[in-house]
């Protein structure tokens, strides 16, 4: 299995995945997922992409889910899905706090707000890559990636 993380937003996708030793990442809009799916599992050998599945009112990150956030969410979970599956590919959710628990915790310590989730992640994916990741969200990609390679394959 070789996953390909994905880190959702409205507008770009943040995408993520390994090439022998070699991280790719990048942004992704919703015109050109389709042909950065197919040459991630053209050139890559990319199978599975997993999928950081909406937020819902946990560990301090939203003190009150918005229902119509929510809705919107969900239906961009849908077409994106639509989308990974039309290319061939494997498709997994995975709840935010499932791959953020297995990448942060550090001793007792899990980071609670999302400052500190933003700072954890941008440090444990340049720890990953290998130089600095300046972009939470590209950094949350490469954790997703790196999570689904280590405790999925």
């Amino acid at each position: 299995m070789i996953p390909l993380g994905i880190d959702p937003a409205v507008k770009k996708h943040a995408l993520a995945y390994r090439t022998g030793k070699v991280w790719n990442y990048h942004y992704s809009d919703k015109d050109e997922l389709e042909e950065d799916l197919m040459l991630a599992k053209t050139l890559s050998g990319v199978t599975d992409v997993f999928y950081e599945g909406p937020y819902l009112a946990t560990f301090g990150i939203a003190k009150r889910p918005n229902p119509l956030t929510y809705r919107v969410l969900v239906e961009l979970m849908t077409e994106t899905r639509r989308v990974v599956e039309s290319c061939g590919l494997i498709w997994h959710e995975v709840n935010p706090m499932t791959w953020k628990s297995a990448c942060f915790t550090m001793g007792r310590y899990f980071p609670k707000t999302r400052d500190e989730q933003k700072k954890a992640s941008l440090l444990r994916a340049s720890d990953i890559v290998k130089h600095e990741v300046e972009d939470d969200n590209l950094a949350d990609a490469i954790c997703i990636a790196e999570w689904a390679e280590r405790t999925q394959g």
